[in-house]
């Protein structure tokens, strides 16, 4: 286990710019530690949204440029696909349509293998009282990036964090 903090960008001008809308974290975060992640999204009026979401956030909250959202919901002590669905927290949180992904930063004491994007929501593997809502297309997480240890996906959306 290590404290991580790793930012994921292409240069300070530009940003990522990736489109499709799935953000996956490969991670093992175990009980009782924190974990942060920061993505920074751009809407289709090219305003740049800051979404924060943390195990030790307890409530929602926000402004017109960014938010804070709980993460006390994940799976922890295993292997798993963290999945965000950026478009749903984009248009929940600031009422806006989702553009692309210029940031992606994790900060945590864990164990960290791979940070991806998927055009699709994978499936939805955990069971419990925290459902994901989401009509689209599903697909599975690719052969290149599967968990050696597990195939636990864990998919956050404003469904599941307003249900928690």
């Amino acid at each position: 286990k290590q404290w991580y903090q790793r930012r994921v960008r292409e240069d300070e001008k530009t940003g990522l710019s990736l489109i499709q809308p799935f953000v996956v974290v490969q991670i093992s975060v175990p009980l009782g530690v924190g974990f942060n992640v920061e993505i920074l999204a751009t809407d289709t009026v090219n305003s740049n949204r800051r979404i924060f979401l943390s195990s030790s956030y307890r409530d929602i909250s926000h402004t017109p440029l960014h938010t804070r959202l709980p993460l006390g919901m994940m799976t922890r002590g295993q292997w798993v696909n963290l999945a965000f669905n950026i478009p749903s927290i984009v248009s929940g949180v600031f009422n806006s349509t989702f553009k692309s992904v210029e940031l992606i930063s994790v900060s945590a004491s864990c164990k960290l293998r791979k940070v991806f994007t998927m055009r699709h929501q994978p499936h939805n593997t955990t069971t419990g009282l925290y459902t994901p809502m989401y009509d689209g297309a599903t697909d599975m997480i690719p052969k290149s990036c599967s968990l050696n240890v597990g195939n636990t996906t864990q998919v956050i959306d404003m469904a599941v964090i307003r249900q928690w």
